[in-house]
């Protein structure tokens, strides 16, 4: 898939490399809020992506849905600061 988007093997492995680091700060309680807006950032980037190369935007809004949702549940602060 990496292919079909111009990505080189390396571009692809860091890209994986930053989305796993980016899972480990959303699953530790301490960097939850900042594994939120990593991953948010990162599943946007997907979405742009895709969207670029006209293909199915629906697998990383689903993803970037259910990442939002954890997050409000296991931050509820995050409520307040997006509705500040």
């Amino acid at each position: 898939m990496g292919a079909s988007f111009g990505l080189s093997t390396g571009t692809y492995s860091l890209l994986g490399i930053v989305e796993i680091l980016s899972v480990a700060l959303f699953l530790n309680p301490r960097t939850g809020v900042l594994g939120t807006l990593l991953l948010s950032s990162y599943l946007g980037g997907a979405i742009a992506t895709h969207l670029q190369h006209q293909q199915g935007i629906l697998f990383p809004a689903v993803i970037e849905t259910f990442v939002w949702i954890t997050a409000i549940i296991r931050f509820p602060e995050l409520i307040h600061r997006i509705q500040k």
